[in-house]
């Protein structure tokens, strides 16, 4: 694996309006000086997003703390990977505040229109209000930019006219509803896969993906400025899993040398004596059984599928329709509540409708919102009591839901299940009916014609 690159960036808290400002705290013995100008250059050239709402971030200060490169493996674009991911690492960690766009105002209005004024203005979270004059009244305050923006319109209608308004951008303060846009952004910054916290490491030639949480287990470099830490929150530094024996390059052996010492095995107090618990008589309980609910992406499911994809060509209500058969008898033989998901997100004016078929919920999704949202924030809200199921072949979707730790098939295998299951009940009800017959065989030859005759009509029962 042809690359390398490892950076650490402290984040701390910049000054109002400074936008980002970047910081070298690295010595050109720990990273030439050609690396350093590429880090300099990403962070000042890039846009970072933030962890609440995926709004981008502004008013920090990015110091470079460590960093390490390869002659032989580090590359172009190997810094710019590095970069983006410890920002967004340090993010998950860091205390993040919400900001919004404020205005400072100046508005001039009749005295008797003040009461009405200082009203709205207490409604719009305007703060720093003042007021001076006599007959002409001049308040001056500021406000956020979404709430005042358009007052100007309604200050000309109840002034009659005499109303005058005035703005100027003041600049960014701490979002006066935050936890209201948070909530409403739904944005969980784990499954941002253009702007990931993961990072990625190599073992034996090969890369894999460690989840922002376990990075400190697996990072070369050791961790700096614990004292920014706090003392019940302290990380732990632990040596990288790098197995150097089998490494490629002796040279990148020789750098890990230099950097923590001669490696040698750790030796224990084996002579120590080893104090001995009573062993507890385990009791097994039994896992409570939860209720199981399966999600299916439907029109993911009906493209999957060769029948219904050529029924969806033909009429796609028709291909709803029989999926929809297909899920009601699904469900008579699994003990699954099962939730249809349809996207509804082109149409206009259209708020969130659910249809209950047989015991099948049948959802189409309100305007602006896919199927696939739909189905994350679901399951994002059953894990907590359920056992969740999810039937779908989208890609990011897949991520998504195994992150959030719900079952996953997808759409084909979804699609056999179906059948097997449709190829089950058949068996048994054939299964049913032989029994049946093998009963009525087993009769006496008089009794059995009697009974024949009687089921023809050619006899009445006694």
């Amino acid at each position: 694996m042809k690359h390398y690159a490892e950076v650490h960036i402290l984040i701390s808290q910049g000054e109002r309006g400074s936008g980002i400002v970047y910081k070298n705290d690295v010595s050109d013995d720990e990273l030439p000086k050609n690396y350093q100008s590429q880090v300099r250059n990403i962070v000042e050239n890039s846009k970072f997003k933030g962890v609440l709402t995926g709004g981008e971030l502004t008013d920090v200060v990015l110091t470079l703390v460590a960093g390490r490169a390869h002659e032989k493996h580090t590359e172009g674009g190997d810094f710019f990977e590095a970069v983006h991911r410890a920002v967004r690492h340090g993010l998950m960690y860091a205390k993040s505040i919400l900001l919004e766009p404020y205005y400072d105002f100046e508005i001039d209005l009749p005295i008797e229109n003040l009461g009405r004024l200082l009203n709205d203005l207490n409604n719009m979270n305007a703060e720093d209000i003042s007021y001076e004059g006599t007959q002409v009244i001049r308040a001056t305050g500021f406000a956020p930019t979404v709430n005042i923006q358009n007052y100007g319109s309604t200050l000309l209608s109840y002034t009659k006219g005499l109303g005058r308004i005035s703005f100027s951008l003041r600049g960014f303060l701490p979002c006066h509803n935050a936890d209201e846009i948070i909530e409403k952004c739904n944005y969980y910054p784990e499954f941002d896969v253009k702007n990931t916290p993961d990072s990625v490491f190599a073992s034996h030639g090969e890369g894999f993906i460690v989840p922002w949480n376990e990075v400190f287990n697996y990072m070369h470099l050791p961790l700096k400025r614990f004292e920014l830490v706090k003392e019940e929150e302290k990380i732990e530094t632990v040596r990288s899993t790098y197995d150097a024996s089998k490494a490629d390059s002796e040279e990148l052996m020789a750098i890990f040398e230099r950097t923590y010492g001669k490696v040698t095995p750790r030796i224990g107090d084996w002579d120590a004596p080893v104090k001995k618990t009573p062993e507890r008589e385990y009791v097994y309980k039994e896992r409570e059984k939860k209720k199981h609910y399966l999600l299916v992406d439907g029109y993911n499911v009906i493209f999957a599928s060769k029948s219904l994809s050529e029924l969806a060509d033909t009429n796609i209500d028709a291909a709803r329709d029989r999926l929809l058969e297909l899920l009601i008898d699904y469900k008579a033989y699994k003990e699954y509540e099962i939730i249809l998901v349809f996207d509804a997100y082109r149409l206009k004016n259209h708020d969130t409708e659910i249809l209950n078929f047989s015991g099948v919920y049948v959802v189409y999704t309100k305007t602006a919102e896919t199927a696939d949202q739909y189905i994350e924030k679901t399951t994002h809200e059953m894990m907590k009591k359920y056992d969740v199921t999810v039937a779908t072949s989208d890609g990011i979707e897949q991520i998504i839901i195994r992150g959030k730790g719900a079952i996953l098939i997808s759409a084909r295998e979804f699609l056999c299940d179906l059948e097997e299951t449709k190829e089950n009940f058949r068996k048994e009800h054939i299964e049913k009916q032989s029994v049946s017959n093998r009963l009525f065989d087993s009769l006496e030859g008089e009794l059995k014609q009697q009974i024949e005759d009687i089921r023809l009509g050619n006899k009445k029962e006694p």
